[in-house]
């Protein structure tokens, strides 16, 4: 057959218009088909080739490819093979989506019944109990030093900060000492019906502790603890105002254990704001009991200087041993009434010292978990995302298997 015949047959059919297009259809080098142009002949067999590309093409629906008006017609360009494959693959992914849209609509929802079901067993709700402290361990003397160190001024006093400073409060409730003691103690739980030790509740088991410190559950349910208390102080650098906040797995557990909190930290501040003054007030405790003896004595000892020595007026020794009597017993009385002024002194400031704390408001009962999920926003989101994922893996798969690449390449050739 002719190379001009070949050659316009394949301009009207194929849209090859050079020696370079040519040479892709039939899978030739370009000098081949130069030199079927320079002879214009071309080899029976490529002739055949041509023949089931054009039976090919009109089994397709006998489509004239330079009738076809696609995008980059329409801007005014042309059509080149590149064109064809996204065409082609263009149909091939619409085609697939409308084969398998049954198949991802089945598979989707069973996927989103299973995740919403496993959403649902494993769902554990927590709940949040709070309450508002206010330590009013520091005087106005703090609050005014406070107020004048804003403006770079030095009153030149100081004030040691109690244990119930704002600043200091904080630290104690999230120590290891506080939340060691709240382990220990006794707690209902819904789940168990019993009283239980929280270390058990929280371990989910009846077993004996083991409070060693190189105990791995131990720490772990103490570190677990601690983290589940939280402290936050309030926006006014100036306000003593503290928030204390115990998430937990059951809203009353929640409600106990910062009521607990509460008063282990009120024990806590005693112990050590009454460490000194426990400590005078054994001193004087002591000094008491040795200057009533001893005021005792000297008393006794004037009543019988006085009972033997009736007539004193006429011994002047007499009358100066009497007065050095006297004025024994007067220094002891007087230091008798000193400490007894110094320990009552010592009972007011223990009352004073016993714990400043002020619960604002009393810790709250939230049958609200806090982590609540919301289904509805779930299952929207995975009505979209789900189909979605499973529409790409089977296009996928689908555009980059051996058969279906086969299959482009044989249309684009």
């Amino acid at each position: 057959m002719r190379f001009d015949e070949i050659q316009k047959i394949c301009e009207e059919k194929l849209g090859a218009t050079k020696l370079a297009d040519l040479a892709k259809e039939f899978s030739v080098t370009p000098q081949v088909v130069s030199n079927w142009k320079a002879r214009n002949i071309v080899p029976y067999k490529y002739v055949k080739i041509l023949r089931k590309k054009i039976k090919q093409i009109e089994n397709e629906g006998n489509i004239d490819n330079s009738k076809i008006i696609s995008p980059i017609q329409i801007v005014g360009g042309s059509i080149n093979d590149d064109d064809n494959i996204v065409l082609i693959q263009l149909k091939g992914i619409v085609l697939t989506f409308i084969k398998n849209f049954k198949n991802i609509i089945i598979i989707s929802s069973i996927l989103i019944v299973i995740s919403l079901l496993f959403l649902l067993i494993s769902y554990e709700p927590f709940y949040i109990s709070s309450t508002t402290l206010l330590p009013t361990g520091d005087g106005n003397q703090d609050k005014i030093s406070s107020i004048t160190s804003q403006f770079g001024l030095n009153t030149g006093s100081t004030s040691a900060k109690t244990y119930d400073s704002k600043v200091i409060l904080p630290e104690l409730i999230k120590s290891k000492s506080i939340s060691k003691k709240l382990l220990f103690r006794k707690f209902n739980s819904n789940e168990s019906g019993v009283a239980l030790e929280l270390y058990n509740i929280l371990s989910n088991s009846e077993e004996k502790v083991d409070t060693t410190s190189g105990s791995t559950e131990f720490n772990t349910i103490l570190a677990g603890l601690r983290n589940s208390i939280k402290v936050s102080k309030s926006k006014d650098r100036l306000s003593p105002v503290l928030n204390v906040r115990v998430i937990t797995r059951e809203a009353k557990l929640s409600q106990e254990i910062v009521r607990a909190l509460i008063e282990e930290l009120k024990i806590m501040q005693s112990q050590f704001n009454l460490k000194k003054l426990n400590q005078k007030k054994m001193f004087i405790e002591r000094r008491f009991v040795e200057v009533s003896k001893t005021l005792k004595e000297k008393e006794d000892k004037l009543t019988n200087f006085r009972k033997l020595n009736r007539k004193l007026d006429s011994s002047p020794s007499l009358i100066l041993e009497e007065t050095r009597l006297l004025r024994d017993v007067t220094v002891q009385s007087e230091i008798f009434l000193t400490l007894k002024t110094q320990y009552e002194l010592a009972k007011i400031e223990e009352v004073e010292k016993s714990g400043s704390i002020s619960i604002i408001d009393e810790p709250s009962l939230n049958n609200v978990p806090i982590n609540s999920p919301n289904y509805s926003l779930m299952f929207v989101l995975m009505l979209i995302t789900v189909p979605f994922l499973l529409s790409s893996i089977v296009f996928y798969f689908k555009l980059y298997s051996d058969k279906y690449h086969k299959r482009i390449l044989s249309y684009a050739k």
